[in-house]
């Protein structure tokens, strides 16, 4: 574990972490090593998953406790932070890291798919911060957003995904004007390509979209990011981590892209 603990003692959630490939895990841990106590959730879908990722925590050092929670659903929202109240004093540290992404034609895409975007991708992140913010007001904190790099930058195929995250990027910046007077900080930050099993299904999509072979297909992909290749979950940990600290202690409303130099168009 990092020597340099500037999270001690804090109360950091971590939402969607059930995924060993993912974003939500790789930022627990380096929450968890810069001496954060650490709730992981997922939905109980994923809960033999879940309790796996806590023991790991666990054995690498990290205190971390976890539990099932759907981000879309304000009663389950609500059981959450009731178990965490009789536990702690307050939450300091909250990444709305949950997500999903439907990648289709617009007219292949149904106002189902639309809706459930909106409803975990945006609406998680409202519900959960709803829950946070009065128990962040006495003593300030940070909540981080996971906007990716649909929220600032629109790709085709990808419109109900891009609609919920360009969301998020707006809800962040609109209340961080609002919180700041609590010492809340508010960022988002804009993941591109990474090396999770959620972004997997991105070179079979465009594969068939282009009937041709899926390492075609992901070459093409790399090749718009200016690095040539997929980000890292540790690298976009980093920032999840660093915004969580003191030395963003004046960092808030931004949208911060983690793109490696996606697109080298722009």
């Amino acid at each position: 574990m990092s020597t340099a603990l500037q999270l001690m003692d804090k109360l950091a959630i971590v939402t969607g972490a059930a995924n060993e490939r993912g974003i939500g895990f790789a930022a627990a841990r380096a929450l968890g090593e810069q001496g954060a106590r650490v709730l992981i959730t997922d939905i109980k879908a994923s809960e033999e998953k879940l309790y796996r990722r806590r023991d790991s925590l666990r054995d690498s050092g990290v205190e971390c406790d976890a539990a099932c929670c759907n981000v879309s659903d304000p009663l389950s929202v609500d059981d959450l932070l009731a178990s965490i109240i009789e536990r702690h004093q307050g939450i300091d540290i909250l990444f709305n890291n949950a997500g999903i992404g439907t990648i289709k034609k617009f007219e292949e895409t149904s106002l189902a798919e639309f809706e459930a975007n909106m409803r975990v991708n945006f609406f998680g992140t409202v519900i959960m911060t709803q829950a946070v913010v009065p128990l962040m007001k006495a003593n300030g904190g940070a909540i981080i957003n996971n906007a990716s790099v649909g929220g600032i930058y629109a790709d085709p195929y990808f419109s109900a995904y891009n609609s919920s995250k360009f969301a998020v990027v707006g809800f962040t910046k609109s209340l961080a004007g609002e919180l700041g007077e609590y010492g809340i900080r508010l960022n988002a930050i804009c993941p591109g390509m990474t090396d999770t099993d959620m972004a997997d299904g991105m070179p079979r999509f465009f594969a068939d979209l282009h009937e041709t072979d899926i390492e075609t297909a992901r070459e093409a992909l790399r090749g718009e990011i200016a690095l040539g290749r997929a980000a890292q979950p540790r690298e976009v940990a980093e920032l999840v981590a660093y915004l969580a600290g003191p030395g963003a202690s004046y960092i808030t409303g931004a949208a911060i892209p983690v793109t490696g130099g996606f697109p080298k168009s722009l």
